[in-house]
């Protein structure tokens, strides 16, 4: 439970770095978010159940304070990646200040989740609802 209040807080605070790099520059729509952040809570899920991480060497590889140094390499999943749940991702310059909240937001929750002892089976999307 605690963990699905930590997941939803965050939900609302998510920049979608992605949108910065939208040639078209258009607003994301409510259901687009949705998708992009349940791809992304997905791949933390993954992450968190891989058997060569931990909860320390995730506190080591998280930025934590945004895009300043440290080799911080952005991937991003694009429209056709949420919908076709291909696995392509593209690579891209987003502003500055854009990158440094959404790193920070995803840093502050990543370690969140370590604190509390998340074991892998517990569902990490609970926040998102059903698929």
């Amino acid at each position: 439970m605690a963990l699905a209040q930590i997941l939803d807080s965050v939900s609302v605070q998510v920049i979608d770095v992605a949108a910065v790099a939208d040639v078209a520059n258009r607003p994301l729509d409510s259901s687009e978010l949705a998708k992009r952040s349940h791809a992304l809570l997905t791949a933390a899920r993954e992450r968190l159940e891989s058997p060569s991480s931990s909860n320390s060497d995730i506190r080591r590889s998280l930025p934590v304070s945004g895009a300043s140094g440290g080799g911080l390499q952005l991937l991003l999943i694009d429209d056709a990646d949420v919908s076709g749940g291909g696995a392509a991702r593209r690579a891209t310059v987003p502003r500055p200040d854009d990158l440094r909240l959404s790193a920070d937001t995803s840093a502050r929750a990543a370690v969140a989740v370590a604190d509390i002892g998340v074991s892998p089976p517990e569902d990490l999307l609970a926040a998102m609802g059903p698929k």
